[in-house]
């Protein structure tokens, strides 16, 4: 799982491999550089909320789903912390300006790198790519197979997150911390 879009929607899985719901955002840390996933955000049954902490409780994420370390009775519910944010509610879908304020692109999805059972946030994807994958990745990968076969690449468009500063808790715009030019 290397994109947020990737993982939304996946199932949560306890240790017995029960469904208690599934992923509807990641929270993370403001302070770091490319900060690391902190709370995981689901929906339960009814469409109820839940958020868990990720250290604490999730052993590791693949194709199948979001596998935690307990069983669903000993999951203990977290909030979201005053230097925490959502990433799908509060950066996917966003304007990020320049530091002029100049609108510059969207972001269409964020890159993820999983290092162990430890994520972090690379990352906004602002091209093609990122819209295609959002729809689903089987059509961005048939577009990518489409463009291979005329002998055009579509590569991906990836702005680091350490050229990103937030602008405010509202989280409306993104900023760069460079020109847009650069």
């Amino acid at each position: 799982m290397n994109y947020l879009s990737e993982m939304l929607k996946l199932p949560v899985l306890d240790v017995n491999g029960n469904k208690l719901g599934v992923v509807n955002d990641l929270g993370i840390a403001t302070g770091e550089v490319f900060p690391h996933v902190t709370s995981l955000a689901f929906q339960g049954p009814g469409k109820t909320p839940f958020m868990i902490s990720w250290r604490k409780y999730v052993d590791h994420v693949d194709e199948s789903g979001v596998h935690l370390k307990a069983c669903d009775t000993d999951v203990r519910f977290s909030f979201l912390q005053p230097d925490e944010l959502l990433l799908a509610r509060d950066i996917l879908n966003k304007q990020i300006v320049d530091t002029q304020g100049l609108k510059v692109v969207r972001v269409n999805d964020l890159k993820l790198s999983q290092s162990g059972t430890q994520l972090r946030l690379l990352g906004a994807e602002v091209g093609m790519r990122g819209i295609l994958r959002g729809l689903h990745p089987v059509i961005e990968r048939a577009v990518v197979a489409i463009a291979k076969l005329f002998h055009k690449r579509l590569d991906e468009q990836i702005i680091a997150w350490n050229y990103m500063d937030l602008l405010d808790r509202d989280l409306s715009k993104v900023q760069l911390s460079v020109t847009h030019k650069r």
